[in-house]
């Protein structure tokens, strides 16, 4: 293959004409794209216009192939750097850019029809290009502060160099002059114009990167936000828990019936249970996630109130899904106060044993045991607690056993990743 002028723009036709269509596949029927991204999918169009130009020169007049593709090319050059602007937040200004390219129109003009010289389009082309390269490559390094990584930096090489590519461009043809015919080129200008080619291509693809990087931002952004509202949300609903259940413990003061009284305290038992999760979520650094060795030693300490009874406990470090805290808890608070109000009623020192354990095939048992007369389950006659502790069983898609005695003991298994 010859390494000629054509030969090379063709080359870059075939490789522009993919990053044209990047956008379509980014953001076909997603919405409209963002606004740095409109002008980069503007600039490659405009670079492929301009190459198409220069492989049709000696196809379509000289003048208008000269001029078509330097006001294409630098129309490509402008839109990459005002992609770069809006990236990084700042405002566009036009004027500059309009001005510049009308300048070199009209020597272009002068240079074709009054006093033709390849030589100085040449050299006025390569000069406006190193500049708007040089501009943009200073932009895409102060993305550093925007940017982790080296996405940033590889970008504003890729710029660098087609900065001084267009540099050495100048200095040359100033040195050893250019053909009249650029097509008939070869040498070090075919060169230059092959290493341009790559380094466009190079600078596509960190386009796209800094896209991807934009988005991870963005996405790493949202996701802080809705942990920090989840955070609030959780907060905020165990001080509304706590309100209620000092209003109650208000109301159990003008209350004389001690049947009601005890209804009103399992009530308030429930919604410290309820208050301990919304607390835990609020302090979790994954609010989607939740220690429950944590969760249920704060609901065992609630519990242990009035030297009721002796509680030996054994936790291991599992962690489930947030979305499991709340039924676990309601139904060791049940099966816990069942051991407090029918084990040892009326005296203090009874053992209460607690137990959390990770078993094989992703599965979590929480064991309750007490040393008192038994019980039976399922109970003759339910009551609330049987109710709320069969509803919460369910909800975690788990089976609650009564094992054979001495005494009262609790086994419930359930999977892990139930909540997921």
């Amino acid at each position: 293959m010859q390494l000629d002028y054509r030969t090379i723009f063709v080359m870059a036709c075939l490789i522009l004409v993919a990053y044209c269509l990047f956008p379509v596949f980014i953001f076909g029927g997603k919405g409209p794209a963002p606004r740095y991204l409109r002008l980069w999918s503007l600039s490659f169009p405009s670079l492929l216009a301009g190459s198409l130009f220069m492989v049709l020169r000696g196809v379509i007049p000289p003048t208008v192939s000269i001029l078509g593709s330097n006001l294409a090319l630098l129309l490509g050059n402008a839109f990459i750097l005002a992609g770069l602007r809006t990236y990084a937040g700042r405002s566009q200004r036009w004027h500059f850019p309009i001005l510049v390219i009308g300048g070199v129109l009209l020597a272009d003009l002068w240079l074709t029809l009054v006093s033709p010289s390849t030589e100085g389009r040449v050299i006025v082309f390569a000069l406006v290009s190193c500049v708007y390269f040089a501009l943009a490559a200073r932009v895409a390094l102060s993305l550093s502060t925007m940017v982790l990584g080296v996405v940033p930096a590889v970008t504003a090489g890729f710029l660098f160099l087609l900065a001084l590519l267009n540099a050495a461009r100048v200095v040359l043809a100033l040195l050893f002059g250019v053909p009249e015919d650029l097509l008939s080129a070869k040498g070090w200008d075919s060169m230059i114009q092959l290493l341009t080619t790559s380094g466009v291509a190079g600078l596509g693809l960190a386009f796209l990167a800094l896209h991807a990087s934009r988005l991870n931002g963005e996405l790493a952004a949202s996701v802080r936000d809705r942990e920090l509202l989840y955070r609030e949300m959780a907060h905020r609903t165990k001080n509304d828990l706590a309100l209620v259940d000092s209003l109650i413990a208000l109301e159990m003061d003008e209350v004389a019936d001690k049947g009601l009284g005890a209804r009103l305290e399992a009530l308030r038992e429930r919604l410290r249970c309820i208050a301990a999760a919304h607390d835990n979520l609020a302090r979790t650094e994954d609010p989607g996630r939740l220690r429950l060795d944590v969760y249920l030693d704060v609901l065992r300490k609630a519990l242990d109130t009035g030297g009721r009874a002796r509680f030996v406990c054994e936790f291991e470090s599992v962690e489930v899904p947030s979305v499991l805290a709340l039924p676990l808890g309601l139904a060791m608070n049940e099966l816990v106060t069942n051991s407090l109000k029918h084990a040892y009623p009326g005296k203090s020192g009874g053992l209460v044993e607690i137990s959390l354990k990770k078993k094989a095939g992703g599965f979590v048992e929480l064991r309750v045991r007490d040393e008192g007369p038994g019980t039976i389950w399922p109970p003759s006659k339910e009551g609330l607690g049987s109710l709320i502790l069969e509803g919460m069983v369910k909800k975690l898609r788990g089976r609650l056993t009564l094992e054979p005695g001495p005494g009262a003991s609790w086994l419930l298994e359930f999977p892990a990743g139930a909540g997921s």
